[in-house]
């Protein structure tokens, strides 16, 4: 088939408008370099999953995603470059990181010299995770030493030199929350580990999505929220999954009004009739997911005997009462082997245009048994009170410090929920005593999570801060 005239247009426009933000910002024009990158975010949206226009708001206008505690950093990549902005309700214009036309050394822009750094960075981090993904569960412990995962600290630090983390965060005095707004690539990385723990982060594809979407109250009575929860569904040729089954029946336990979806009811039909009739205000996947990196809008969840939804079919569903959405579902952000050269859409984009206020999902493939803690953990964060953005940073930094003594206890203390089935405790019990029967007493003092695979890869995407 050839090639639409329209997606050929829209290629060479948005090479375009990618050369046309470097120009402004050696221009000086700075405002106008900010204005041109979001508009060129927003016309790739529209193209790949939105169908309406995206408009560009005013600077003003953005400024309403943030108070004086709150600023957004707003990536911009081009082939000539990698451009950083910081967005502040009390600055006129964004602020431009690293703003010298070319180092004292070299003619060669800051920005260029950042992206090459930062393509060689990306070459090294698909290279070693295209590998740790091709090893099969028979290969699990030599996965757990995969080079892709032993060095994911310091290849992090890299990545936070890269970006110049420390210079956008000399700019965030007084800055508590900060509103992430990756571009291309960028959106395939933990990027809220670069920065200090002090910060509640969350995520956004544009800054006009950020305006589009309800800012509803997501404090108060979350037990009281209708939840509507897809249980592990009986995938062809998949296994079972034990530990996101323990996650499901917990996280129905911390509400008093649940719909559970479970295995062979989980069918396209079945869903989508539960999903569309607005009865519910929380909705929670566990499962498998898939990112189409030629088509994203065909990125699904996988359903009941080989069923799926796809990002396209979510987009259309109006999902406004929704206040959260968990994709408990190995890499339902994304992929992470191939490149973006426009614009990133997938599931977690579809749940927002369908008016959802935030979303919960993961970046890889994270084990099963540490999803289910965390997941659980976030949940349990919220009932206490937090936005959703703020427990699931304490729930990151619960599991990466929660040594095997405290996690046995916190086992067992899951045993309080009243409802939960007797089977489920005993399987948490036994949990526990596996814990302190076979570590040492050294051992028990570890922190079995430390490393950042286990919790980086959740991120929150939508309005997520209150």
């Amino acid at each position: 088939m050839p090639e639409s005239p329209v997606l050929k247009t829209g290629e060479w426009l948005k090479g375009f408008k990618q050369l046309t933000v470097d120009i402004l910002v050696r221009n000086r024009e700075i405002l106008k370099a900010w204005e041109t990158a979001e508009e060129g975010k927003n016309i790739c949206l529209k193209w790949l999953l939105w169908e309406n226009d995206l408009l560009t708001p005013s600077y003003e206008k953005t400024q309403e995603l943030f108070n004086t505690s709150t600023a957004a950093i707003y990536w911009h990549l081009s082939p000539a470059g990698l451009t950083i902005f910081v967005l502040k309700s009390h600055n006129p214009t964004p602020i431009l990181i690293n703003s010298n036309p070319s180092t004292n050394d070299s003619k060669i822009p800051a920005s260029l010299k950042r992206l090459l750094k930062f393509e060689t960075w990306v070459s090294n981090w698909d290279q070693l995770y295209a590998s740790y993904r091709d090893k099969n569960k028979a290969q699990i412990g030599n996965k757990r030493k995969h080079p892709w995962r032993d060095s994911m600290i310091s290849t992090l630090e890299e990545l936070k030199r890269i970006l110049d983390i420390p210079a956008i965060e000399a700019e965030l005095e007084g800055v508590d929350n900060l509103v992430l707004i990756p571009h291309r690539d960028l959106h395939r990385f933990p990027l809220h580990t670069l920065f200090d723990e002090r910060f509640t982060i969350a995520y956004l594809p544009s800054a006009q999505i950020g305006l589009n979407i309800s800012n509803q109250n997501l404090m108060g009575e979350w037990h009281t929220k209708p939840l509507l929860n897809v249980d592990d569904p009986a995938t062809d040729g998949i296994d079972q999954m034990p530990y996101a089954q323990l996650e499901s029946a917990i996280v129905r336990q911390l509400f008093t009004n649940s719909t559970p979806i479970v295995r062979d009811e989980a069918t396209k039909i079945n869903l989508i009739e539960n999903l569309d009739n607005n009865n519910y205000r929380v909705f929670h996947f566990t499962g498998h997911g898939e990112y189409n990196s030629d088509q994203p809008e065909n990125s699904r969840l996988g359903l009941a005997h080989d069923d799926y939804l796809t990002a396209k079919e979510i987009s259309n569903l109006n999902l406004e009462s929704y206040d959260l959405v968990t994709i408990a579902a190995c890499e339902t952000a994304l992929t992470g082997n191939q490149s973006i050269t426009t614009e990133y859409v997938g599931l977690v984009s579809a749940f927002l245009r369908a008016k959802v206020t935030c979303v919960l999902s993961s970046l890889w493939t994270v084990e099963e048994i540490s999803t289910a803690y965390i997941i659980v953990r976030f949940y349990q964060f919220i009932h206490e009170g937090m936005a959703p953005a703020k427990a699931l940073n304490q729930a990151q930094k619960w599991l990466r410090t929660v040594t095997n003594a405290e996690l046995a206890n916190w086992l067992r203390t899951l045993n309080t929920l009243q409802s939960l089935d007797p089977l489920i405790k005993q399987e948490l019990e036994q949990q526990a005593e596996r814990i302190f029967d076979e570590y040492s007493t050294i051992e028990l003092s570890y922190y079995p999570f430390a490393n950042p695979y286990y919790w980086a890869a959740f991120t929150l995407t939508g309005r997520g801060i209150v």
